[in-house]
């Protein structure tokens, strides 16, 4: 499953000294996929909020991009390595950890913008519940009205031009 991303807000350049010289402002493209970037980011602290130093991972999922510029994320599971008779089996579940620490407002924060004000109640309530615990963030888009709205299948993705035939 995939969550469509909302469109980011508009670029707004920053205010310049005398002398300074403005910057390139991104595409708006390049600001949805900033926003996607920055949506798994906080639902990957809200995994590992403290991270040991050196730890590479800093996001959830990557982001897809559409070529008309629209992102979606992607909803994983988690993968869990298990020996069985010497032999490592993986295996998959749509839970996630949420850590007791975890930093859940910032993610509730993240999404408000898709979300009615009583979903963001129920999604502060929920995310706080989960910690310490495990969610599973697919049962979690489902759960709120606003974001099952958003969630597409490969198949529905692939129908809408997100993966164009690459085949030659």
């Amino acid at each position: 499953m995939y969550l469509i991303i909302t469109e980011a807000d508009p670029y707004v350049p920053p205010v310049l000294e005398d002398g300074e010289e403005a910057p390139t402002p991104p595409t708006q493209a390049e600001l949805n996929l900033r926003k996607g970037e920055y949506i798994s980011a906080k639902i990957w602290s809200c995994k590992r909020p403290n991270p040991p130093a050196g730890t590479v991972t800093k996001a959830y999922t990557g982001c897809v991009q559409h070529s008309d510029g629209r992102v979606a994320l992607q909803v994983l599971g988690e993968a869990t390595a298990t020996t069985v008779e010497g032999e490592i089996v993986m295996s998959y579940s749509d839970t996630m950890p949420l850590h007791k620490y975890a930093d859940t407002d910032s993610l509730a924060d993240a999404i408000a913008d898709v979300v009615t004000d009583d979903e963001q109640a129920a999604i502060r309530a929920s995310l706080e519940a989960a910690k310490g615990g495990s969610a599973s963030l697919l049962q979690f888009a489902l759960s709120i009205p606003s974001l099952k709205a958003r969630l597409k299948t490969r198949e529905q993705m692939e129908a809408d031009g997100w993966f164009p035939d690459t085949s030659i």
